[in-house]
């Protein structure tokens, strides 16, 4: 991931028999979702800790993320919503927060991983859980 990102999904493996999915945190994300919701509307907004391995120093970046749009609305990650006569979103988009970021010095290149959990709406059976991990390596733009 070395700027904003658009991953298709390939249908998650049915074990409960509907047809919904969504995300909830993973390892080393801050304040991303932890519970599956049936709702429009809003990014998700989560962030993560990347490090600045040239200066040895950690920093907190702010990402947002969704699952696309449903009509104009927007559907967050962690909706197990669905669109278009009950077709799940077939993409998950993160991007870097270009105003929560502006503190970050311009010009630093920061590392490390995160990952998004995916389950299925709406026992949020926990025998089926897909991992998503994403590796970052991110130059940070001039403010």
């Amino acid at each position: 991931m070395n700027g904003d990102i658009s991953v298709d999904l390939k249908p998650i493996k049915r074990t409960t028999g509907h047809q919904s999915s969504a995300f909830v945190g993973g390892f080393n994300t801050i304040g991303a979702p932890t519970v599956l919701i049936w709702a429009y509307g809003a990014y998700t907004k989560f962030s993560v800790i990347l490090h600045d391995k040239k200066n040895d120093i950690q920093y907190e970046v702010h990402l947002i993320a969704n699952q696309g749009k449903c009509v104009n609305l927007i559907i967050p990650i962690n909706s197990a919503g669905t669109c278009n006569g009950g077709i799940p979103p077939k993409k998950i988009q993160i991007n870097f927060d270009k105003v929560l970021n502006k503190s970050l010095p311009s010009g630093i290149t920061l590392s490390g991983h995160f990952s998004l959990k995916r389950l299925q709406w709406s026992s949020m059976d926990t025998t089926n859980i897909e991992i998503h991990n994403f590796k970052v390596n991110w130059k940070v733009p001039p403010s």
